[in-house]
């Protein structure tokens, strides 16, 4: 039979692991939900070569600047590659820097590989936190009620 103290120590254990799973699965519904951001990615442009940026399999840039912060416009200073997750800085988009090479920075949200395709699947595992929640009250309650008729 277990002592009171055992009882207490479960009651405080038992949401602790709980809210610590919780935010693991909660991390891991959002990466296979919602694309991720990526801000200020630095890269070095090649003379109208293709560069790869760390994350293929991007949805959409928002933004590529030069070093000297210069804004500039997809198709007349560069070329993207979404699905490679490669950018090309044209002769156009060098003659804003005045140089072949130079340091660039790309703003961007990329699906990671864990990433549901199916809006179908991302729909019910974004129920999932919800589900485990409901769980967890529904034990604690249980127990609670359990150890009120003992």
């Amino acid at each position: 039979m277990k002592s009171k103290g055992q009882a207490q120590f479960t009651v405080f254990l038992v949401p602790i692991i709980a809210v610590i799973l919780l935010g693991i699965i909660w991390t891991t519904v959002r990466t296979a939900t919602a694309p991720t951001s990526v801000t200020n990615e630095a890269f070095t442009s090649v003379n109208d070569t293709y560069v790869a940026l760390t994350y293929d399999d991007m949805v959409a840039v928002s933004a590529v600047r030069n070093i000297n912060g210069t804004v500039l416009t997809e198709t007349t200073h560069y070329v993207v590659d979404l699905t490679g997750g490669r950018i090309n800085i044209t002769t156009a988009g060098q003659a804003i820097n005045g140089t072949s090479d130079y340091t660039c920075y790309a703003d961007y949200t990329y699906k990671a590989d864990s990433y549901m395709d199916s809006s179908t699947s991302r729909m019910v595992i974004g129920y999932l936190p919800v589900i485990f929640a409901v769980a967890l009250l529904v034990f604690i309650t249980g127990f609670i009620a359990l150890k009120r008729k003992s």
